[in-house]
């Protein structure tokens, strides 16, 4: 028997859960990405996309949007970026 159902995010293991923030519309080099936290840390990283399998769509969502997610440092100028390996919204 087969399903239409996709379960894609339920073999997914998750690292950390976050919150997106909002997009950053400062005017920098480093600037105009994405706005997150990491868990209870505070510090705010900056992605730029979400993975091309991800059913996110930052231009509708409301913000604050609470995920769960996997990441890794992103290797460049700008410090605090990372990028997003996977990710699904939190659900309570």
């Amino acid at each position: 028997m087969s399903s239409c159902g996709n379960d894609d995010d339920a073999a997914i293991t998750y690292e950390s859960q976050g919150t997106i923030l909002g997009l950053d519309v400062a005017q920098c080099a480093c600037c105009g990405n994405w706005l997150l936290t990491i868990g209870d840390n505070l510090r705010i990283r900056q992605f730029q996309t979400l993975p091309e399998n991800s059913d996110i769509d930052l231009n509708t969502v409301e913000f604050p949007l609470a995920v769960r997610f996997n990441w890794s440092e992103t290797n460049g100028d700008c410090i605090d970026h990372v990028t997003i390996e996977a990710i699904a919204v939190l659900i309570d």
